[in-house]
């Protein structure tokens, strides 16, 4: 479990849906500068997984869905969806 300070939440559109529940998340590279102070270049995605929260309402996560997700400081490559929007 990673600590609170090291957690970044960032927002993004669901891109793709992946095998294994998993979805591909575009990032919003506002937000990354706003977490960051900084973006890297190129496009930003992700690869998210639903938190279990969402997954204990039913919630559906779809294609072009805007989503809020927490991913770590250290790598934003990988995350988990916590909100839809």
């Amino acid at each position: 479990m990673e600590k609170e300070e090291d957690i970044i939440i960032i927002e993004g559109y669901v891109e793709d849906q992946l095998p294994g529940g998993k979805f591909r998340v575009t990032l919003n590279r506002e937000s990354v500068i706003k977490a960051l102070g900084s973006a890297p270049e190129g496009t930003l995605a992700a690869v998210a997984h639903i938190s279990g929260r969402i997954r204990k309402h039913r919630v559906r996560v779809l294609r072009g869905d805007r989503v809020t997700m927490e991913v770590s400081k250290y790598s934003l490559d990988r995350g988990r969806i916590v909100k839809r929007l």
